[in-house]
């Protein structure tokens, strides 16, 4: 038996705020270790949202406007005047309709199509918000999920070739470019 979405709006509807004291620690070291590069994280981890990726921005941006929502996305991630990581901004997602669902599901961001699977370094991980996911607890993620590890695996390589293309670009300018300890954490750059 494989993971089916039940369209509950659970996701899409109790975003954000679900770090842990500890998760929040780590991201703000980590953020502190990117800051030395020029990178700046411009809202509280504990604000955070569902991370998008400034191609994603467009799309949903024009999609909005296309069905007349108001969006406004936040500028998360910024290195040289430049958004390179976006948060969707809000605690419910405004293209969740309770009758409709996900008004943009064919078009909706990696991280949405990942959950509720995330891929940590070399192994996936369930996070506990999506009620059906907590009956696949303890089993084969990569068997249950396999649509979600496919889309967890795609938005995790983004996020380091991401990061690898802003470190090259920081050694160019002198940065030195020693891991960011990053990478073993679930939490994007």
């Amino acid at each position: 038996m494989t993971f089916s979405c039940r369209r509950c709006g659970t996701c899409c509807t109790k975003i954000g705020g679900r770090f842990s004291k500890k998760e929040i620690e780590l991201i703000e070291r980590g953020f502190r270790n990117l800051e030395k590069r020029g990178i700046r994280l411009l809202i509280d981890p504990k604000d955070m949202s569902v991370p998008l990726f400034p191609d994603e921005i467009e799309v949903m941006l024009g999609l909005a406007e296309e069905i007349g929502i108001d969006f406004r996305p936040r500028p998360k991630l910024v290195k040289d005047g430049e958004i390179i990581e976006w948060d969707l901004g809000y605690s419910r997602c405004p293209f969740y309709d309770e009758e409709r669902g996900c008004m943009i599901y064919s078009h909706r961001p990696l991280a949405c199509r990942a959950f509720p699977v995330i891929k940590i370094v070399d192994h996936f991980e369930l996070l506990d918000l999506c009620p059906e996911a907590r009956k696949f607890k303890g089993r084969d993620i990569e068997r249950e999920f396999p649509q979600e590890c496919i889309y967890a695996e795609r938005f995790f390589e983004r996020i380091e070739r991401e990061k690898r293309r802003l470190l090259q670009e920081g050694a160019g300018a002198g940065i030195r470019t020693r891991a960011t300890g990053l990478g073993s954490q679930r939490h994007n750059l």
